[in-house]
């Protein structure tokens, strides 16, 4: 089996837009990309960089949560079930 790279834009390219981000990583030969929320980019604008370099979206990550009131993501937190299941259908839209 031949293993397949994605890059964690989180990490990579953090300087540049995720749309263009997502074309570097395409240049620099890896198979899929994974960002941690892109729900901050145009959907639009992003389906149309996977699109175009035929880059799949691996990761990502929904909405953390409150940060003001210590949220860092809500699936691990109790009673906060609800709030993580109604975040995930909206990510998944960010990438198409």
């Amino acid at each position: 089996m031949t293993p397949t790279f994605s890059a964690n834009l989180g990490f990579l390219w953090r300087d540049l837009p995720l749309d263009r981000a997502i074309r570097c990583a395409h240049l620099a030969g890896f198979d899929a990309v994974e960002c941690h929320w892109p729900q901050a980019f145009d959907p639009a604008i992003i389906h149309k960089a996977l699109c175009d370099t035929g880059l799949a979206m691996r990761c990502l990550n929904t909405p953390a949560g409150d940060a003001a009131n210590g949220d860092f993501g809500l699936a691990a937190l109790p009673g906060r079930e609800e709030d993580a299941r109604a975040a995930i259908d909206p990510a998944i839209d960010t990438v198409g």
